[in-house]
């Protein structure tokens, strides 16, 4: 299991130093609605975007699922398969805001995920997976599922429809940060968009670029592209 886990962890390593090392401006920032789709049905909630967020990726699941335009996509297969593997009905998430910090000296990147229903969570377990690297544990004086391990996340329910996941360190930092809002770059940078897309994500590229440094100078990349390592 530790092994997998270390694989996983490189994985996404890997992932996000090919993003960064594709931007070539202090900040990213992509959106895509869907044609005749409907914006500005649910305004981003920002206090769970810690002020040293980096990286941010919000979808409207249902809106996208429900629009016109995907009429003929199987979404009773979708629905059943999600219900199945996750005990959650995708159709059914309003809002799903993934966030990425990046690491820290020697830390890992953290990472965690809001996700936002249109009615009330199922009750027992779910997230599959991530559930059965959970143990029983106490926070802010509820009940949460903590993460076993370091590179395991913790569930967290905040209320009926909203549901957290995310590194433990990261979940209690979510936590505070919702409850006594401190700006950061991102939460202002997302603050701008008054009528949020389908799907939106946006990168800080500064914090990541120690992260890459060492990686892009032993790139043996050819002479004709050498400038792309300053």
């Amino acid at each position: 299991m530790g092994r997998r886990y270390r694989a996983a962890v490189v994985r996404t390593v890997i992932v996000w130093t090919v993003i960064v090392a594709m931007g070539l401006s202090p900040s990213l920032a992509y959106a895509q609605p869907l044609p005749g789709a409907a914006a500005g049905q649910a305004k981003l909630d920002l206090g769970y975007v810690t002020p040293e967020a980096a990286g941010v990726v919000v979808a409207h699941p249902h809106r996208v699922l429900s629009a016109p335009q995907m009429e003929m996509l199987p979404v009773e297969v979708l629905s059943a398969a999600g219900l199945k593997e996750l005990g959650i009905d995708p159709v059914e998430i309003e809002q799903v805001m993934a966030i990425a910090e990046p690491p820290r000296g020697p830390a890992l990147p953290q990472a965690g995920v809001v996700v936002r229903m249109r009615g009330p969570l199922p009750q027992g377990p779910i997230l599959g997976p991530l559930w059965e690297r959970t143990a029983e544990g106490q926070l802010e004086g509820k009940s949460y599922r903590q993460a076993k391990g370091p590179l395991d996340f913790s569930i967290f329910h905040v209320n009926d429809r909203t549901l957290l996941a995310a590194h433990n360190g990261l979940l209690r930092k979510m936590l505070a940060n919702h409850a006594h809002p401190q700006p950061g770059a991102m939460s202002q940078l997302l603050g701008r968009i008054s009528e949020p897309p389908d799907l939106a994500a946006v990168l800080l590229v500064e914090p990541f670029q120690p992260l890459v440094a060492l990686p892009l100078a032993m790139a043996p990349l050819p002479p004709q592209f050498a400038q792309l390592k300053r």
